[in-house]
């Protein structure tokens, strides 16, 4: 940021990002809607670079899967085990919501 918090807000923003989350309840436990604005990553080369800014432009809020069901029901769902080595690799693991979570 280059300006503190003023009345107006903050000034001339170089850069952010933000996650934003809300949670409610209903009869099957929490549901948690949430944004990582701009996207995922930071990085300009990556895919996952501004990939939730058109959800944020739409209004679009998906639906974190709460139950180990609607985890596993997730169209992208996959299992990684992690060891030292793998950590060591830097490999990176992304969430991408399917359009139906949203």
């Amino acid at each position: 940021m280059h300006t503190d918090l003023t009345q107006r807000g903050y000034q001339n923003v170089a850069w952010g990002t933000s996650y934003v989350q809300t949670v409610t309840f209903d009869e099957n436990g929490p549901v948690a809607h949430v944004l990582l604005l701009y996207g995922q990553s930071v990085d300009p080369a990556s895919p996952h670079y501004a990939d939730q800014l058109p959800l944020y432009s739409q209004k679009i809020w998906p639906v974190l899967p709460f139950s180990e069901a609607d985890i596993k029901a997730e169209p992208n769902f996959s299992t990684i085990k992690l060891s030292q080595r793998g950590l060591a690799s830097g490999r990176r693991v992304c969430y991408s919501p399917s359009p139906a979570a949203m």
